[in-house]
């Protein structure tokens, strides 16, 4: 049967791909090419369903998996077989979602003489996006990509219901991310209480992906996260010279990394392995007369360091391109405001003109996160809001330490 199949060629529901990673232009591996293999099951999904056969070239020719399993090491045949097997579910799983792995069904084959894969897919019964929620679908013997009023169409004719597309998926998204937030809070909070840290001020962040697909690393991967993470993210920018520390030790628990901080001024973070992050900074220093009004440059620093690991750490698992960050900050009431320094004389500070602080919701491309002209526009109205709140319109200006530091990373 398989041969029959090969010999027709490629069509709406079979597609043929001459290796999953190793590339025969440049004679090694390239896991750009895995995308081209997600690709075509997202299309088969979309669609009908079809057959992918891994291991045989655009003219029907069989080329069998020898170049591939040679890109897994000097093991055996046995286990770069297994290998190849595992990453090509791990690949689906990542770029698709881990819902899709029920409709696929990955077999060797051999076919002349010469081993193959078979990847029989099942079509989904609700619309499937890749991690950059891009919609393909299978076209005759090739693979096309919907948008707008295209995409909602076929949504509408296929499951009989457009989902509201972007709206609907992040909104359902954004309620399980929240829910999750909410039941995490409460565990996170009660260990902070425990440590007994002060508070005057606090400063939480609650970061979630849009669209997100199960997990982003598993119980195996954290080890790796985790050292990555501190030897990237250990310190936060430079205030007055000192490196803030954001994150001492971070420690693998059943929900991902978290670190609960012992003292005032470093900030504990629980990095949840769906990738939703809370980050909470504190600040008890209100009673000493030099620290009466309200640490803005301080805040900023430690804000900008949080950025900076935000960036980091969803650059690291790159499954989705889309964040949201939610800003809350307490006891701003009862801090008064000057935009003078400490050392002049009868300087005038302002009231907080509210009974709370509004959080700040923000969404953000990971990729413009990593630019300092992203920073550094978050960093000037997120802080321009604050300084409202006092009645403050002349805005933010961002300290010489921190735009020098920008500059420098």
């Amino acid at each position: 049967m398989l041969e029959r199949i090969i010999k027709e060629g490629e069509n709406d529901k079979v597609e043929f791909k001459e290796t999953f990673r190793y590339d025969i232009k440049t004679n090694q591996k390239n896991k750009a090419l895995k995308k081209e293999v997600t690709k075509a099951i997202a299309g088969f999904l979309n669609h009908q369903g079809g057959i992918l056969l891994i291991g045989v070239n655009d003219d029907c020719e069989i080329e069998g998996l020898s170049r591939d399993l040679n890109t897994y090491g000097e093991e055996s045949k046995i286990k770069k077989r297994d290998n190849l097997l595992k990453d090509i579910n791990t690949t689906c799983r990542k770029h698709l979602g881990t819902r899709v792995i029920g409709l696929l069904t990955i077999t060797y084959e051999t076919v002349k003489e010469e081993e193959i894969i078979m990847i029989e897919v099942s079509p989904s019964d609700e619309a499937v996006f890749d991690e950059e929620d891009v919609f393909y679908l299978r076209n005759g013997p090739e693979t096309i990509t919907l948008v707008g009023q295209d995409l909602a169409n076929y949504i509408l004719k296929r499951y009989g219901r457009t989902e509201q597309l972007e709206e609907s998926r992040l909104h359902l998204d954004e309620e399980t991310f929240l829910s999750k937030a909410r039941e995490l809070e409460k565990d996170f909070d009660q260990n902070i209480t425990f440590q007994k840290v002060k508070s005057d001020l606090n400063f939480r962040n609650i970061v979630y992906p849009l669209s997100p697909k199960g997990e982003l690393f598993n119980i195996g991967e954290i080890s790796e996260l985790k050292d990555y993470l501190e030897k990237v993210s250990k310190y936060g920018p430079y205030f007055d010279g000192i490196p803030t520390p954001l994150f001492d030790d971070l420690r693998p628990n059943r929900e991902g990394l978290q670190y609960i901080a012992t003292t005032e001024l470093i900030g504990s973070v629980l990095i949840q392995r769906e990738g939703l992050v809370l980050y909470d900074w504190r600040y008890g220093m209100k009673k000493d007369p030099d620290n009466e009004t309200l640490p803005v440059h301080l805040m900023a620093g430690f804000y900008l360091g949080i950025l900076y690991f935000l960036s980091n750490f969803f650059t690291k698992v790159k499954y989705f391109d889309k964040i949201k960050i939610i800003l809350r900050v307490s006891n701003l009431s009862n801090w008064q405001y000057s935009p003078h320094p400490k050392f002049m004389f009868n300087r005038p500070k302002y009231n907080f003109l509210h009974s709370s602080f509004r959080p700040i919701e923000r969404i953000i491309a990971i990729r413009e996160l990593l630019t300092k002209e992203v920073k550094e526009m978050i960093l000037q109205e997120t802080f321009n809001e604050i300084l409202l709140c006092y009645g403050d319109s002349k805005g933010f200006s961002l300290p010489e330490n921190l735009k020098k530091y920008l500059e420098e990373h």
